[in-house]
């Protein structure tokens, strides 16, 4: 009986020891990729791919991860030539875990910036919006909306 005791509980210690190096391989992992660009480089390339006929244009400045959530902080995204369409200096995303096991956005929070109305950003923001609803991404969505707060914007 101490003998299968003892087994049980190297067991158990060997089988959380692993999942410790595991934990901490991935965390590592992560840090690496922050610390590299690659976040920043991923960020700006999703922001692109989505964007439609602004892609090209966006620029991004810095990503970086909220270890203590699941929360993407991007710093200085930029839309038109140094930012003169759109400059969003903070912008805070909140995901949450969704029904089928994804990451969905749950909150979107931008502060501080400026953005200009033109006829080309309208366009863009047209054709965004008609790629979202041809896909059905907002309509499946047992969550909702996401939530968007906008604080020290400027607007021209």
């Amino acid at each position: 009986m101490r003998t299968l005791a003892r087994l049980a509980g190297r067991l158990l210690t060997s089988l959380a020891l692993g999942i410790g190096w595991l934990a901490f391989l991935a965390v590592a992992l992560l840090w690496l990729v922050e610390k590299s660009g690659w976040l920043t480089a991923l960020v700006r390339d999703a922001i692109a791919r989505e964007a439609g006929s602004f892609g090209a244009d966006i620029a991004v400045e810095d990503a970086a991860l909220d270890w203590f959530g699941l929360v993407l902080c991007v710093e200085g995204t930029t839309l038109g030539t140094r930012g003169d369409a759109a400059l969003l200096r903070t912008m805070r995303l909140h995901f949450r875990l969704g029904e089928g096991g994804g990451i969905e956005l749950e909150r979107a929070e931008v502060e501080g910036g400026h953005l200009r109305l033109s006829p080309a950003l309208f366009n863009g923001i047209e054709g965004f919006s008609q790629r979202i609803a041809a896909r059905g991404a907002i309509a499946d969505r047992a969550g909702g909306v996401p939530t968007l707060l906008v604080r020290d914007l400027q607007v021209d």
